[in-house]
C-alpha cells in the first residue's frame, strides 16, 4: 500500500521459461499500446542495437536476440588478459552472428580496468547514501581504446568514445578520442549522469589519474603504441561536444586530460627521446629540399619530431625563411 502505483508490480499470469533461461521480461501483446512496444523493441534490435553493448559486462559472454524479424548473437572473447602496475590490460574482440554467419565483421578493442577504493568522505556523502553506495569499499574505473588488425592503438569515435555505466550510457559524450567506463550515478532514465554528484566528479578525478599512469607507463614504453599520444592530442583539437554535459566534462575530464597531453613529454623527436610539444617541430619534405637538411637545422631552434608521427598539428609549427 506504500509503493508508488508507477512501480507497483502487476500480477499475471504464470508463464514457464525455454530451459536454461531464469529471468523474463513479459509485455503483453493484447492491447494497441502492447503491439506499439513490441514494434518499437523489434525495430530497436533490428537496425539500432549496438553490438559494443556486450563489451564492458565482465559476466556475460554472449547476446542472444530473437525477433519474428531477426536471429543473431552477439559475442566476446577476451584474447588478451595481463596484469600491469597501472591495473589490467585486455584484447577484447566482439563479433556479431546471424544465421550461423558472419553478420558483422570482429572488431577489437583495448580495454584498461583499475580497481580504486572509496575515500571516506564519498561514502559519506548524502547523494552517495541516497542512491545505496555509502557501504561500497571498491570500484572499478576503466579506459577504452581501439585495435587494428596490425595491433596499432587508435582512437575511437561517436557512440563508442562515450560513457559506459555497465552499459553505454546513451546522451553522453566527453569530447574524448576514447572510451570511459565506471560506476558513475545515473540521472533518472540513465540518459545523462548526475552532474552534481560527487561520486561521479570522483570517478572522474581517479579517471585522469589512471589515463596519465596508462599513457607514461602502458604505451610509451610499447613500440607501436609510443606514437599514439600524437594522435590523441590531434584528435582532441577538433573533438567539442555541447548539451547539458559540456561544462562538466570540460571542467572534470577533457580539460585536465588535454592539459596533460599539451604540456608533458610525451612525444618522440626523431632520435627518439621524448620531448614536449613546444620543443617540437614538423618540417614537411617540400622544405627540407627547398633549404636543405643543413641549412634548415641552423634555422630551426627545436627539435624534428619523429618521422613515424606523419600527421600535422596546430602545436608544432615548422620555422619558414
Amino acid at each position: 500500500s506504500n509503493w508508488p502505483w508507477e512501480i507497483l508490480p502487476v500480477e499475471i499470469s504464470m508463464a514457464l521459461l525455454p530451459e536454461g533461461y531464469k529471468t523474463g521480461f513479459h509485455v503483453s501483446s493484447a492491447s494497441e499500446k502492447g503491439q506499439e512496444v513490441f514494434q518499437e523493441i523489434s525495430e530497436f534490435f533490428s537496425r539500432e542495437f549496438p553490438k559494443e553493448a556486450i563489451l564492458l559486462l565482465k559476466n556475460v559472454e554472449v547476446i542472444e536476440v530473437q525477433t519474428p524479424l531477426i536471429s543473431f548473437n552477439i559475442m566476446k572473447e577476451i584474447k588478451e588478459s595481463e596484469i600491469l602496475p597501472v591495473g589490467e590490460k585486455e584484447v577484447v574482440a566482439v563479433r556479431e552472428i546471424s544465421n550461423r554467419s558472419w553478420k558483422g565483421g570482429e572488431e577489437h578493442y583495448l580495454v584498461f580496468r583499475k580497481t580504486i577504493r572509496v575515500p571516506s568522505q564519498i561514502q559519506q556523502d548524502e547523494e552517495t547514501e541516497r542512491v545505496r553506495r555509502s557501504d561500497i569499499s571498491e570500484r572499478e574505473i576503466g579506459l577504452v581504446f581501439g585495435l587494428d588488425p596490425e595491433g596499432n592503438v587508435r582512437t575511437l569515435s561517436g557512440k563508442l568514445a562515450g560513457v559506459y555505466s555497465f552499459l553505454p550510457v546513451e546522451g553522453e559524450q566527453t569530447g574524448l578520442p576514447f572510451g570511459i567506463f565506471g560506476d558513475f550515478i545515473p540521472q533518472v532514465g540513465r540518459e545523462l549522469i548526475n552532474y552534481g554528484a560527487k561520486w561521479n566528479h570522483w570517478m572522474c578525478d581517479e579517471m585522469v589519474k589512471f589515463f596519465k599512469q596508462v599513457v607514461c607507463e602502458t604505451f610509451l614504453a610499447h613500440p607501436l603504441w609510443r606514437f599514439f599520444p600524437a594522435e590523441l592530442i590531434n584528435r582532441m583539437q577538433y573533438n567539442s561536444i555541447s548539451g547539458p554535459g559540456k561544462e562538466f566534462w570540460d571542467s572534470k575530464l577533457r580539460g585536465p586530460i588535454k592539459n596533460f597531453l599539451e604540456i608533458e613529454a610525451l612525444y618522440p623527436d626523431e632520435d627518439g627521446e621524448l620531448r614536449k610539444l613546444g620543443e617540437l617541430a614538423i618540417v614537411s619534405d617540400e622544405i627540407v629540399q627547398i633549404i636543405g637538411e643543413n641549412a634548415l637545422r641552423t634555422l630551426i631552434d627545436k627539435k624534428i619530431v619523429h618521422p613515424s608521427i606523419t600527421v600535422s598539428y596546430t602545436h608544432l609549427r615548422a620555422h619558414e625563411t
